[in-house]
């Protein structure tokens, strides 16, 4: 449910304010698994994603440090955010990763590892 409302905050926001169109959604199908790789320019780009994209079991990878911060953690962990240790090999959140996709839902890579505003 917390899920659910953070999604409709997060389109209003997306919609009205920024007048965001994501071009391409319409051939993501229902109960498919996909990996969907955007360019990463701003902070607002995985939110943005999540609010425009139809479906509701995308799992964004987003770098552990996020998981520091009481309610930034509790808001990564409510909208399915996957801890990234950079720079390392991740074994556990390869094997996340691969259960995620084999039960026919979306993983959100920013494939940069970071920002990059010369996209």
């Amino acid at each position: 449910m917390v899920r659910g409302i953070i999604k409709f905050v997060l389109r209003i926001v997306t919609v009205f304010l920024y007048r965001v169109k994501i071009v391409g959604k319409e051939n993501i199908e229902k109960d498919k698994p996909y990996i969907i790789c955007p360019n990463h320019i701003s902070n607002w780009d995985p939110p943005i994603m999540v609010a425009s994209l139809k479906r509701n079991d995308i799992y964004v990878l987003a770098k552990e440090e996020m998981f520091v911060n009481g309610f930034i953690k509790w808001l990564a962990v409510k909208v399915h955010a996957l801890p990234v240790k950079r720079g390392k090999q991740d074994v556990a959140l390869l094997k996340n990763t691969t259960k995620v996709l084999k039960d026919n839902h979306i993983v959100l890579i920013f494939p940069e590892g970071t920002r990059n505003r010369n996209c």
